[in-house]
């Protein structure tokens, strides 16, 4: 293994490409005007593990090439599941390794989705969230005393690969939801019951109006209720 300072941030995007096809004949194959991540029996792969934004063009051109793609697109997004956090001091000298107490997991794609909402149920389009155990290394460079607040990621390196749950369906979108989410609700509930900020509520609650999870559930007053699609 190199030492932390030759990693880079695209390790964890490199090693979950060695996971899902071992053979680097099928890595990085230009297709177009676009280079795929993999491509295998017909099929793309893109692995993102943010940042979708800056797939959407690439993403439509792929799904739109038949011919060459005959077989479709996978999006592959490897989802925190548990992370232990390392740090790197000037003269490198690597300190921690504690198991970080908050909680990340598979709702985290629904805000990066955000960008993606015209193409999520596209026919040609298959998602993949990977359950991923991670070490991430950080700089001792932020603004806090201890320099830890505020500090920039060197990388972050995965040890485990796990479940991997598809998207494919509304009721797939289902499973993103909050557990104590109440059957019937509203936006500002939703927003209380995750875990994300107002801004990334909101893009993850479009995401899920957007496939179908989600549909309206009449108003009382001021305040539009919203329930779940009925499971397949």
């Amino acid at each position: 293994m190199p030492s932390i300072g030759t990693y880079n941030e695209k390790t964890l995007h490199a090693e979950l490409k060695k996971q899902l096809c071992p053979d680097e004949a099928c890595h990085e194959i230009r297709i177009g005007r676009f280079v795929a991540d993999l491509f295998e029996n017909g099929r793309v792969t893109e692995i993102q593990t943010r940042s979708f934004f800056r797939m959407k063009h690439k993403l439509a051109a792929f799904l739109a090439d038949e011919e060459r793609i005959p077989n479709g697109v996978r999006i592959v997004y490897p989802a925190v599941r548990k992370k232990r956090i390392f740090w790197v001091s000037d003269s490198g000298e690597v300190t921690g390794g504690r198991l970080s107490p908050k909680s990340w997991g598979e709702q985290d794609i629904l805000r990066e989705l955000y960008s993606l909402r015209p193409l999520l149920l596209h026919p040609r389009l298959t998602i993949e969230i990977v359950m991923t155990d991670v070490e991430e290394y950080r700089r001792l460079d932020g603004w806090s005393a201890d320099g830890k607040k505020g500090s920039n990621r060197i990388d972050r390196i995965p040890k485990a690969f796990g479940e991997t749950i598809p998207l494919s369906s509304p009721s797939d979108y289902l499973a993103l939801l909050p557990p104590k989410l109440p059957e019937r609700f509203t936006r500002t509930e939703y927003t209380r019951a995750s875990r994300f900020t107002r801004k990334s509520a909101a893009y993850a609650f479009a995401v899920l109006t957007a496939v179908g999870a989600l549909l309206p559930d009449g108003k009382e007053g001021r305040k539009v209720y919203y329930r779940r699609t009925a499971s397949e």
